[in-house]
């Protein structure tokens, strides 16, 4: 018969989650396997230093100057059009401000911010996307890097790391999605151009005589 077990968060700092998640089956303890993924990984599908390195992580959560901070964040989202930019930045900023109050190290942050970010674009560039939608794809990033389950997931979050962002983009993002989307996702622009039916166009204006050439 098959066992199943609910995932629960490891023991200790910095450990992974093990368990049992309804998409990627029962975990297996956590081990170096997620250092082979890095060559065969989908772009995107795990977030581990793929917005910031880890010098830059690191000294994201070790500085306190703000204005340093979203500098660093506003050259990094490189969000266009950049008068939209400060929206974003703001997000991620509360964002990392949650990860230090949770105490992550840089792996952890890495991939909060960057799943973060994912999510963000990908509400800003589709008109047909919702709350709920959003909150399901989001939840479901969190899942692929919380359970130690190669090559579907990667342990790196734990239970109570993912709670915590969970509970984060819910009261903040979800809770003001429309006005984010609306502040954030691109407006359309209609070109239109009106002739006449049936027109005809008007005979070439003829050059002027001091430029005519003499046809023998």
């Amino acid at each position: 018969h098959a066992r199943t077990q609910r995932a629960t968060a490891a023991e200790g700092p910095g450990r992974s989650v093990q368990g049992e998640d309804p998409e990627l089956g029962v975990g297996a303890a956590p081990s170096t396997g997620a250092l082979f993924l890095m060559a065969s990984m989908a772009p995107g599908e795990f977030a581990t230093f793929t917005l910031f390195d880890e010098e830059t992580t690191t000294a994201l959560l070790r500085a306190v100057d703000e204005a340093e901070i979203k500098e660093t964040l506003l050259a990094t989202a490189a969000w266009e059009p950049a008068s939209r930019a400060s929206v974003v930045v703001e997000l991620l900023f509360y964002a990392l401000a949650t990860c230090r109050e949770a105490d992550m190290d840089a792996r952890k942050a890495s991939v909060v911010l960057a799943i973060v970010l994912d999510r963000v674009r990908a509400d800003a560039g589709a008109f047909s996307t919702t709350a709920s939608g959003s909150a399901a794809a989001f939840q479901a990033q969190l899942r692929r890097h919380s359970v130690q389950r190669p090559p579907q997931s990667v342990g790196i979050l734990s239970v109570a790391d993912a709670s915590t962002v969970l509970d984060w983009f819910t009261t903040t993002y979800l809770r003001s999605f429309h006005l984010y989307k609306h502040a954030l996702a691109a407006r359309p622009t209609l070109v239109f151009r009106q002739r006449t039916a049936g027109d005809v166009a008007p005979p070439r204006k003829a050059p002027p005589l001091c430029q005519a050439h003499q046809v023998s």
